[in-house]
């Protein structure tokens, strides 16, 4: 049986351990008391039953908004954050993923570099990927299909 040699500080402290905290006190950010509540749950009715959420801007607020992708209903559905308390975006923004496709996890990035967040879906039933790009108006363009290899 190999035994493990730890190198102790005159108080017993192992120099590893305390390197460690040492690391976490300089990197992590202190957080005020304050921050660690959360105010009173909001709850939203999304239509069929959601698989996947993710945060982004889709319209001109200050805050993050979220979507959904909904495998039930074949559709993302997004709400608007007003200072923590998310409403629809109106049907507007929801935007059909096509019969059948399955949506199933969603992700949000700046997909063409418009400073724009876009909104990529993984459809499980079709094997693919639709892109939904957003335009200037905070609408979307078509979704663009990436098939995926059936290996």
């Amino acid at each position: 049986m190999s035994r493990q040699k730890c190198i102790s500080g005159s108080i017993g402290v192992p120099w590893m351990l305390l390197l460690a905290a040492v690391v976490l006190s300089l990197i992590l950010p202190v957080m005020p008391a304050s921050a660690a509540n959360f105010g009173a749950a909001s709850n939203v009715a999304v239509p069929g039953q959601p698989n996947s959420i993710a945060s982004g801007k889709f319209n001109a607020g200050a805050s993050n908004d979220l979507v959904f992708a909904s495998e039930s209903t074949n559709t993302l559905k997004f709400l608007q954050n007003n200072a923590g308390v998310f409403t629809s975006l109106g049907s507007g923004l929801d935007v059909s993923t096509g019969g059948g496709d399955g949506p199933f996890a969603v992700a949000v990035a700046d997909f063409d570099k418009d400073g724009k967040d876009d909104v990529a879906v993984a459809n499980i039933f079709s094997n693919n990927v639709s892109v939904f790009l957003r335009q200037g108006d905070g609408t979307f363009y078509a979704a663009t299909v990436y098939n995926l290899s059936q290996n």
